[in-house]
């Protein structure tokens, strides 16, 4: 089953790559270079979708230095953002575990669950999905 995940990627990326020729312009190079970026964001989010994560997998992923959460079925890896985050350190309660009733309560903060924006933010830490 990997091999034949491995070998959809290399033709995911085989045909995104083939239709990113540049040319010289500076004009060009600009719109070609959003293009790419774009390009190679879904490529990313097309890759992290297509790779699952067990539960052994994300438990090891358990401290400030190295957190992964699970919201939702969906892993993100959070690690240093304690330091950017509003409830600051209380994010770390959900490392390497199912953080989804955390997320959606926030118990040790308002009790609320979290806004849009911090469901925006989140996706921005995307990994991968549980197996």
């Amino acid at each position: 089953m990997n091999s034949i995940k491995t070998i959809l990627v290399f033709l995911i990326l085989a045909v995104i790559f083939s239709g990113c020729v540049q040319t010289n312009t500076t004009t060009n190079q600009n719109n070609s270079d959003t293009t790419n970026k774009s390009m190679q964001k879904e490529m990313n989010e097309m890759m992290n979708e297509m790779h699952g994560f067990n539960i052994k997998e994300i438990a090891k992923h358990n401290s400030e230095k190295d957190c992964w959460l699970l919201i939702n079925g969906k892993v993100y890896d959070v690690t240093g953002f304690e330091e950017t985050h509003s409830g600051g350190k209380a994010i770390l309660e959900g490392c390497g575990k199912d953080a989804t009733a955390l997320f959606e309560s926030r118990p040790m903060g308002s009790g609320t669950p979290h806004s849009d924006n911090a469901r925006e933010l989140l996706s921005e830490f995307y990994i991968g999905n549980l197996n």
